[in-house]
């Protein structure tokens, strides 16, 4: 019991060692966090042919996995295939126009028979355009199949095995972004001022700090029973005590003058 008293009483006597720093001082405590935190879905029914996302290791400009459709190779396949015979019936009615604009003004054809080649032409673009758009539509579904991360992150959870059947909108993996880390603190915007004010950060981990700035803050909701106070983003430097590991660990910030 003596023991855990000493050991209690260390601890509020570390925490409060920023405020003795600095007399004119206010501290919170937050969680730290990376960028944000993103769920990847499967876009369509297929299978898991890789997964590179292990979990807990900070990784960087990865393809974090890919899924092989079912049915994407065919659809492939028939799309190739209805651009080119668009793409032919495009040029055939195209040229026919050509021919038929010079024959009528030559008086070889009536108005008529020009209109109708020109509507036929008209036709042949919007069935390609409608092609096209079907393309580029699966080459998008194609590219969220096989997802490419820029930066920094760190891969939270895993859904799915290799080689698993997935169906589209199945939860794939979760991974946050930690190319900036973070830390949410609820304040008083009536007695504190967060702007322009010097800010620093201590892990209660690893005791390293650093300075930090503000980057956002905003209205709490109002069943939050939290009423009047605001949320406020700090944004850490990075000063080489960071690490993946300290995510989701206590962290204090202090505001001083």
């Amino acid at each position: 019991m003596k023991l855990r008293y000493i050991k209690c009483t260390c601890f509020i006597l570390i925490s409060l060692l920023p405020n003795i720093a600095y007399p004119h001082s206010l501290s919170w405590y937050g969680i730290l966090r990376g960028d944000a935190i993103i769920d990847y879905k499967s876009p369509v029914n297929g299978i898991i042919d890789s997964l590179n996302c292990t979990l807990g290791v900070d990784q960087d400009n990865t393809e974090i996995f890919k899924i092989t459709s079912i049915d994407g190779v065919y659809k492939k396949e028939i799309l190739e295939l209805k651009i080119n015979k668009a793409r032919d019936e495009y040029k055939k009615y195209k040229n026919d126009y050509m021919n038929a604009e010079q024959a009528f003004n030559e008086g070889l054809i009536a108005k008529n028979e020009l209109d109708d080649i020109s509507r036929k032409m008209r036709d042949a673009i919007i069935n390609l355009k409608e092609i096209e758009s079907e393309i580029e539509t699966f080459n998008h579904i194609n590219n969220l199949s096989k997802p490419y991360i820029k930066g920094r992150f760190v891969c939270q959870d895993v859904f799915v095995s290799k080689n698993s059947y997935v169906n589209s909108g199945d939860l794939i993996m979760r991974i946050e972004m930690i190319d900036r880390y973070r830390i949410e603190i609820k304040y008083d915007p009536v007695t504190t001022n967060l702007k322009n004010r010097n800010i620093r950060y201590r892990s209660l981990v690893n005791n390293s700090t650093g300075n930090a700035k503000l980057i956002a803050t905003k209205n709490l909701k109002d069943n939050s029973n939290m009423g009047g106070l605001k949320s406020a983003i700090i944004e850490l430097e990075h000063s080489g005590g960071l690490y993946p590991e300290l995510l989701d660990t206590a962290f204090e910030i202090t505001l001083y003058d």
